[in-house]
Formats: C-alpha cells, structure tokens, sequence
C-alpha cells in the first residue's frame, strides 16, 4: 500500500478537526484537490473501511427536516495508522493527460481541432489558477507554512502550464501555416 492513500489522507484530515463525509471532500477540494483528488464514491467507502477498522467513530447527528448527519473522528489507532504512513517512502508520482494524449496524436487533427483544445485547456488552467489564488489569499495568513508550500506548487504549476500553452498555440499555428503552404505548392 502506497503511504498517502485515500484512507490516510482523510485520517490526516481528521485530526484537524472531526467532520462529516461532506466537509472531508470540501476540505480536501480547497487544499490538496488538484493534486490529490477524491470523489464522494471514494471517500465513504474508504470511510466505512477506517470505522471497521477502528481507525475512525462515528456519531450520528439528527437534523429535523435533513437527513442525519455522520460525523466522523479519529481514534488513537488511527493516528498511529497515520503517524506510521507518513514514516513509508512516497511513491512515485503518476500523471496522466488526455489533453497531451490527444495533442500527442495531433498530426491526425485538424489545426482548428487543436487550437480549440489548447484554448479550452487554456481556459480551464486559467479557472483552476484564480482559484488557487483566491484560497492563498484567504489562508495566507492562517495557514501552515507546509500547506502554503503545496499550495505554491499548484499555483507554479498552473503558472508553467499556462506559458506552455501559449508556445504550443504558436507551434500549432505555425505547423497550420506550413501545412497549407505545402500543400499549395
């Protein structure tokens, strides 16, 4: 098992402050989301699995008119667990792309097929940035300084990807360029 799976990131989670299903993914959106996402579909089976083996309890809240509320602590078993990932050599980082993917086969495309991709991926890079910038702004002063740094990373990123996007939208359309000079010869 890989140190910071799933089970140990919502552990990690939880010793901040007791929380339900919900405000685990919220948390985990705001923070470590674009680099360590999780879905509802992931997160309550993995919570389920933290509670069987009593690494997390939970106590039920009811709401009048809502549907009751679980929410979840961590046990002493549970910080052990955590303590003991956190000891374990992470694993190497995996990345995948459909967006290179397609690009990477985009002698096979139309050039307005791939500009219309870069400036779509454009777009969302440019989203995901103003988010980020906006969450550093909101937590600079409150945050801990190993959570600033994982947040600069995402803003960096961001930043370098958003530069490569506007070289790669220059070669594509030099590429068209020479594609229809070549083709008129």
């Amino acid at each position: 098992m890989n140190s910071m799976d799933l089970k140990s990131v919502l552990l990690g989670f939880l010793r901040r402050e007791d929380c339900t299903g919900y405000e685990l993914k919220a948390a985990m959106d705001e923070s470590v989301g674009f680099f360590f996402g999780a879905s509802y579909g992931s997160i309550y089976p993995a919570l389920k699995d933290l509670q069987s083996g009593g690494m997390v309890l939970v106590r039920e809240v009811i709401q009048s008119g809502k549907p009751n509320k679980k929410i979840y602590s961590i046990t002493p078993e549970g910080e052990a667990y955590f303590r003991d990932q956190l000891k374990k050599q992470p694993a190497a980082d995996s990345f995948r792309s459909e967006f290179l993917m397609q690009l990477f086969f985009g002698q096979h495309q139309e050039s307005d097929r791939l500009l219309e991709m870069v400036s779509d991926h454009r777009d969302t890079r440019r989203a995901k940035l103003k988010m980020l910038r906006g969450i550093e702004d909101a937590v600079k002063d409150v945050a801990d300084p190993y959570e600033m740094m994982c947040l600069r990373y995402g803003v960096t990123n961001f930043e370098a990807t958003l530069s490569w996007l506007d070289e790669t939208e220059a070669r594509v359309r030099e590429l068209a360029r020479e594609k229809k000079l070549g083709g008129q010869a």
